[in-house]
């Protein structure tokens, strides 16, 4: 089910895991970290997603995130990404009729280039990259089958 190593669906997904899903499942584990306390969550179809892979409606705040996925975590994730989450503010307020307050990007690197960094600071966009997601994955505890019935419940916004 796109992993390279765990083929146990109700066990837990690792840190050490990650970088063996599928760009596709691991939006879908960014989807389910965030569902443990959001009102709902939408992870937005493959194809067509205008800019944004995951729609969390939550009780105090709403929140769009860019996912990015890499085989290789020794990488510096660039700026584009930023772009594409506050390019997609405007879609998403406007087609759901919801405020966003938070614009987040996550990576599976360690790393952000200075200038991706500089920029979401003035954008006001949230940087997570490799560690953050080690810490959410430890609290959290998503298993391989959330993430696959995650997968198939996309959504066309």
């Amino acid at each position: 089910f796109g992993t390279k190593q765990n083929n146990n669906k109700s066990s837990v997904i690792n840190i050490e895991d990650v970088t063996a899903l599928s760009w596709g499942h691991f939006e879908a584990l960014i989807a389910e970290i965030y569902a443990v306390n959001a009102k709902e969550v939408k992870l937005t179809s493959k194809s067509s997603d205008h800019n944004c892979d995951v729609v969390v409606i939550g009780e105090e705040q709403n929140i769009l995130i860019q996912v990015k996925h890499h085989a290789n975590i020794e990488g510096i994730e660039g700026i584009y990404a930023i772009y594409e989450i506050e390019s997609a503010r405007e879609y998403y307020e406007d087609k759901l009729n919801l405020k966003f307050e938070k614009l987040l990007v996550y990576t599976t690197y360690k790393k952000y280039e200075k200038q991706a960094t500089e920029t979401a600071k003035r954008l006001n966009v949230e940087l997570k990259k490799y560690q953050d997601l080690k810490t959410d994955l430890s609290e959290k505890q998503i298993t391989f089958e959330q993430v696959l019935r995650r997968d198939r419940n996309r959504h066309p916004i």
